[in-house]
């Protein structure tokens, strides 16, 4: 934050927790470009151990109700179903208890109103947060269009500030008449990789895999994954390395590669391993995305890794935020998969294809690209200046 709010307490209302390097990504990135200071600054987490960002911000357990035991969760939601409203049980789920009239509240998720059960705790928590006289920003949002209805609308435009990502939803939420309204990269551009001490062979294709691509046809999403390895395997010397970004246990990456993996033992296994990410951080993460010769990726973050080191990359997309950063730093929508609305059993193959017949053209796209719009991350320190 610009130095003359310094005197506000600064809050990450919807950090949730490193186990998402994507969350640690943003709020990094957004403390670091906004010039904070820890002391002012207040991490919501679920996880109270959070080491990645506890060096920028005191650690608040956001989720009450992991500490309750069973009996008193289920008294609990009797008496707000009985006495008091659902919202007001969210609130114990998502705390926001420490926010007052002198804070300034970051919602920081990104993706948060690109999926509807995320889109009801967002209302809530706005609301509460509004009530207790606080100042509150949407940073680097992506928001599917089938959810921008009048009430959703009317509710993000009581932010102080909004952020759009890309220029898909900046256009929609523009067309809908939100104001105070801004477009600004995903801050986790600006961040630099970080030495990982981790060695990959040459020519390594990074691949990371999330339980979310592919829910439309979980079967022909599969068949699509191993015929890429196939090929890989059968007609090519590339190595691969599976990369995972998410390990919170309902969502894990690795659940998903090791089930891949197991399929695929038939191989030679030395060319195919699975990083261990557990005590590597975003940015050395990013490092070992560096030295891929082409990345494929679900996660947005791991993909942004990809695109900010210049990696050639193949974004298995499942919403909005996927198409939109893939056109503005000037893709090709064939290096773009909707995973949830594939067409065929090789379809990820041919985009591999076609990333690999192009990659020189992609990476030079890129070289072109990256260097303004990194640049363009910063100025979300201008826009902070409004509230």
């Amino acid at each position: 934050m610009v130095k003359r709010s310094m005197e506000r307490k600064i809050v990450f209302a919807t950090h949730i927790g490193c186990g998402n390097r994507g969350c640690e990504a943003l709020t990094v990135s957004i403390w670091d470009i906004l010039e904070l200071e820890r002391n002012n600054t207040e991490i919501y987490c679920k996880e109270m151990e959070d080491v990645f960002v506890e060096k920028i911000g005191r650690i608040i357990n956001c989720d009450k109700w992991n500490g309750y035991g069973v009996l008193k969760r289920n008294l609990l939601k009797i008496y707000y179903k009985l006495f008091k409203s659902e919202e007001q049980l969210q609130l114990v789920r998502n705390s926001v208890d420490s926010v007052d009239d002198k804070s300034i509240v970051l919602m920081t998720g990104g993706d948060l109103y690109c999926y509807e059960n995320t889109i009801k705790t967002m209302e809530v928590m706005r609301e509460a947060i509004i009530n207790q006289g606080a100042k509150i920003a949407l940073i680097g949002c992506s928001i599917e269009e089938k959810y921008m209805t009048d009430t959703i609308i009317e509710g993000i435009k009581k932010y102080d500030i909004i952020t759009a990502r890309e220029s898909i939803t900046y256009s929609n939420l523009k067309k809908r008449g939100v104001e105070n309204l801004y477009l600004i990269p995903d801050s986790a551009f600006s961040l630099k990789p970080q030495e990982s001490n981790v060695r990959i062979r040459d020519n390594t294709i990074g691949i990371n895999i999330s339980p979310f691509v592919g829910q439309g046809n979980k079967e022909l999403f599969y068949k699509n994954i191993y015929n890429l390895i196939d090929y890989i395997m059968e007609n090519t010397t590339y190595s691969i390395m599976f990369i995972p970004h998410v390990l919170w246990s309902e969502q894990d990456d690795r659940k998903v590669i090791k089930k891949i993996y197991k399929r695929i033992k038939k191989y030679n296994t030395e060319r195919i391993e699975i990083l261990e990410v557990e005590n590597l951080n975003y940015c050395q993460i990013r490092d070992v995305i560096s030295k891929c010769r082409f990345f494929i990726g679900a996660r947005t973050h791991s993909v942004i890794s990809a695109y900010s080191m210049m990696v050639p990359t193949l974004a298995l997309g499942y919403s909005v935020k996927s198409i939109g950063i893939g056109i503005d730093v000037g893709m090709s929508k064939k290096t773009i998969i909707n995973c949830s609305g594939l067409q065929s059993e090789t379809q990820i193959l041919n985009s591999f294809k076609y990333i690999e017949e192009n990659e020189e053209i992609i990476r030079e796209q890129l070289r072109m690209v990256m260097p303004e719009y990194i640049k363009r991350t910063y100025k979300l320190k201008n826009v902070m200046k409004n509230i």
